[in-house]
Parts: C-alpha cells; structure tokens; sequence
C-alpha cells in the first residue's frame, strides 16, 4: 500500500511540473476581457473621383461634363459631407434620369490632344476617402474589333455519278433510294430539280430560320464556313456538320431495272473561337477579364483611403480608338442630324453646326445604344429576326453577336464607358462615375470653356477638337502626311451615323451610314 501511495505522489508532481511549462494561449488569458472592435471614423468630406496621374507635360485635362462645372476647376469626382447611400443614388437617378446634373452619377471627359495619347498613354487613379464605399468596382471601355459570333449550322453535300445524268432518273425530295436511305430532309419536292443537279458537290444550308438556299461549293471552301474566323483571330463559337451523300449507279441489266444507292457520312467542322478573342480596349488588360462587360471588384480597408492607379501605354504607329471612347453622333438625343458624313460633301452642313455650344453630355444614349434599346428603353434597336445575317455567299446563314463595335447582344454587350462604382455591402450603387477619353486633332484652345462642349465641328477653321474631314491640310498645297490637321483617326472620323430626323422620341434611331453588321465597321485599332 505504502508502495503504490508513493508512485502516485510522483505521478501527480510529474503532472503538476509539466504543467507548470506549458504556456497559457493569449485568448485564454483574456478570456474574461471583452474584446474592443476598431471604432469607423468619419472623414471629415466623404469623396469618390478619379484622378489625372499622366505625366504633366502631356497637359492632359480631366473634369467633369457640363457648362455647369468650372472648367478651371477640373474635378472629376463626387463629394458630400454625409455618407454616400444606395438611397441617396437612387433618389438622384430617378429625379434627373436622361441628364449630367446629377449628383452621385457623373460623367467626365479625359481630354487629350492626339499624338500624346497615341505615343505616351495616360494614366489615372480611382480613390476613395476612407469608409465611404464598402467594395470598389471597375467596368473598362471595351468594342469588338472584329465582329464574333455563332456559325453552327447543318450542310447537306450531294454527290451524283455522270450515270444518273445520262439515264435520265431524277431523284426528288421522298424518293426512298436503295438499302433505305431517305433525302427527304435534303432535297427539295419531287420532280422540281435531279441529283444532276447538285454535281460539282452541292450544299444546302439549314439554320434556326429554316432553309435558306442551295448554293454549289468546292471542298476547298470549307475552312470559310466558320464565318467569324478571322487570319489570326478566332471568334466563331460554332460547330459544323457536314452530311456528305454519295450517291452511286448501277445499269439495268437483263434480269434488274437500273438504280441508284446512297450513303450517308457525316462529320463535324468545330470553329474553335471564343467571342472574347474578338474584344478589344482596357478591358483586355484587366485580371480575371471573362467578358466585354467585366468589372473588377476590390475591398476596401476600415478607416484607410482606396486607391489604385491605372496606366495604359500607347499605341502608335496605330489608331487612339483602343482607347478613345467618345462618339460625339452620340452624346446627345437633341443633336439633330440625318447623315453625320454630310460634311464631307458640304463643309458649310447643317451637320456641322447642330452642336454649337452645346455641353450637354447624356450617357443614356450611348448606354441604350450599347444595350441595344431604343430611347423608350424597351423596344430593341435590332429584333431577334433581324440578328441572323443572310448576306453571305453560299447559301448559308450565321449568327453575329455584335452588330458594330459597341453594340453587342445579350450577354456579348460592351462597356462604351470607362465606368467606377462605389458599391455598398449589398452590391447596390452608392456613386458612379463614367469617363469619356476624348482627342483632340489640334492643340487645346487657349480658353477652356470649349473643353466642355461636345463637339467644336462648327467652328470652321478654328475648330481644335474635331477638324472637318473635308479639310484635311492646314495647308492643303503642301502633301506632306504629317501636315493634315487630323493626323490618327478615332471613332468619329470613320464610323459615320445616321440619325432619324427631328424631334426626339422613343422611335428614333442611330445607325451606322453603311447598316448594321457591315464588316467594315469592325475595323482593328
């Protein structure tokens, strides 16, 4: 008994010293401590803006839209010494829903003088002072600079022997031919045309819409099938199928009638593009970029200022439409103009002049066309029976899903803006800045109260922002390239736009000159 007590007297001290090593976790010790959470300041001005951070020589001007917004006093941003609120945004929007003088939804123009845009970039910051937006988001400038879309199709190819030819037996829509084979869904009625017909490897194109047409195509022609496939662009979603018939002979012989046999092969084409390789603009140099219209979330930090910068190189020797966003045809419903190329023909049109002084920007016309709706936001610009393009060779249809480089459908919509959100925890708005980067052909006018107007195409050879095309030389004697007054195009310069005259109402329409889905349109920067 003696025994046993002194074992467990060493065994308790051995527990009792082990013990006595170990460490008491931190929360262990301040288990009967309440912990204190970091108190939320409140900033003394509560701000959302975007910052010019370009190289000063550039001279580079940002500021916001409006006569109404001192032009001396450039400041894109959105301040208030409450908090910024989904409520209060949403109250602003509805009381001001198609004008620039809201308060927590702006716009501004980055104005930028044309060859400094080309070869040095520019640069910008998104800030925020501390507290005032729960998440920050990012929405880039993106067009298509190829036109994507959508293929997918079926193709009959038919081919016949000279035999049939010569014997004369017609085979129509119905006929059963030989070993059971049925073209009843390839050929048309009975009678109305022969296998001869097809020789030389006939095609017929069925869609969505039904069948549209029998046109001859080679093998050879195959590879045009895929037809928003471009040299070294990819764009087409589709897959093809391709049902090859083989039609074969055999002679009457003493004892048989003569007849004809078909079989049937049938292979795919996969186009192998994506959409997005057809996208171009900011967006492409965003991370996690997944569509045209992406945005970028970023948390914010309690009690510490957001900021992030943005810097995009130039691209010279190309065009500034990778980055020029602006499309005065567009920046204003009352602008009333019928043909925006008028002033080609006629430097003294009615074109020109229909801006005048006007500063009004309205983002509602661009952000409507770019979703393609109409000014009542219901009615589609391009019906869903309109989006199927039948105007190429060989018989066959395809989908485009963009009918120019701002307007594409559903889910291949762009962003014509360089769009900032202020978001809070719900990912509901509480402050929302657009920005337009303009060029100018010519050096900035010496008083800035023109930097506001949305175009000073009127003002002949004063004119700075947008020179008329039709006076392309400050001297026109000499020929020298680099002495035109407009020296790297933008949008304006060639995607000209036709307005429905008159008074605006929820039927009028812009529209490229040259149509919707004019490959011309979709040009690469």
């Amino acid at each position: 008994m003696k025994m046993i007590m002194k074992i467990l007297l060493i065994l308790s001290m051995g527990i009792f010293l082990t013990g006595c090593n170990e460490k008491i976790s931190p929360a262990l010790e301040s288990s009967n401590s309440s912990t204190t959470v970091p108190t939320a300041l409140e900033p003394d001005e509560y701000y959302f803006r975007v910052k010019n951070k370009s190289n000063q020589l550039l001279g580079y001007v940002l500021h916001r839209t409006g006569s109404t917004f001192n032009p001396l006093d450039p400041k894109c941003e959105i301040k208030s010494t409450s908090k910024l609120s989904n409520t209060a945004y949403y109250s602003d929007s509805q009381s001001n829903p198609a004008h620039d003088n809201k308060t927590y939804d702006i716009t501004c123009f980055f104005e930028a003088e044309e060859l400094s845009l080309n070869f040095s970039g520019f640069e910008f910051d998104i800030e925020a002072s501390p507290n005032t937006c729960a998440y920050v988001g990012y929405t880039p400038f993106s067009f298509y600079e190829n036109k994507p879309g959508n293929s997918t199709t079926t193709y009959t190819k038919i081919t016949c022997p000279d035999e049939i030819t010569a014997s004369g037996i017609t085979l129509g829509k119905g006929d059963a031919l030989s070993q059971g084979a049925d073209l009843s869904h390839d050929l048309p009625a009975a009678g109305t045309i022969g296998c001869n017909d097809y020789v030389d490897t006939g095609f017929v194109g069925t869609g969505s819409g039904g069948t549209y047409g029998r046109k001859k195509l080679s093998v050879a022609d195959e590879d045009e099938l895929c037809r928003f496939n471009y040299e070294d662009t990819k764009c087409d979603e589709g897959e093809i199928t391709i049902q090859d018939w083989s039609i074969s002979y055999t002679a009457a012989t003493d004892t048989e009638p003569e007849s004809a046999t078909a079989s049937l092969d049938t292979r795919k084409i996969k186009c192998g593009g994506d959409h997005l390789n057809c996208v171009n603009g900011p967006i492409k140099e965003m991370t996690g970029f997944t569509g045209a219209a992406f945005t970028q979330i970023y948390n914010t930090e309690l009690n510490k200022k957001f900021e992030n910068s943005y810097k995009y190189e130039g691209t010279f020797p190309k065009s500034n439409r990778k980055y020029v966003n602006y499309r005065k045809n567009l920046a204003n419903p009352e602008i009333d103009f019928e043909d925006s190329s008028s002033l080609i023909a006629f430097y003294a049109s009615d074109y020109i002049f229909s801006f005048g002084t006007n500063t009004s920007f309205q983002p509602l016309v661009l952000d409507l066309y770019s979703r393609n709706k109409l000014w009542n936001k219901i009615t589609p610009i391009i019906s869903a029976n309109d989006i199927l393009d039948e105007t190429y060779v060989n018989g066959y249809t395809a989908e485009p899903y963009a009918a120019e480089p701002y307007l594409g459908f559903n889910g291949h919509r762009t962003n014509p803006f360089y769009t900032f959100y202020c978001f809070d925890q719900a990912f509901d708005i509480r402050a929302k800045i657009r920005m337009m980067v303009r060029e100018w052909d010519r050096t900035f006018p010496s008083t800035s109260t023109t930097l506001t107007y949305l175009s000073d195409v009127g003002y002949e050879n004063d004119a700075r922002q947008d020179y008329p095309v039709g006076y392309l030389s400050e001297n026109p004697g000499d020929p020298d390239e680099f002495n035109a007054y407009n020296d790297i195009m933008d949008w304006d310069d060639y995607l000209f736009m036709t307005r429905t005259p008159g008074a605006i109402a929820g039927t009028t329409v812009w529209e490229p000159k040259t149509g919707w889905f004019d490959s011309s349109l979709f040009q690469a920067y």
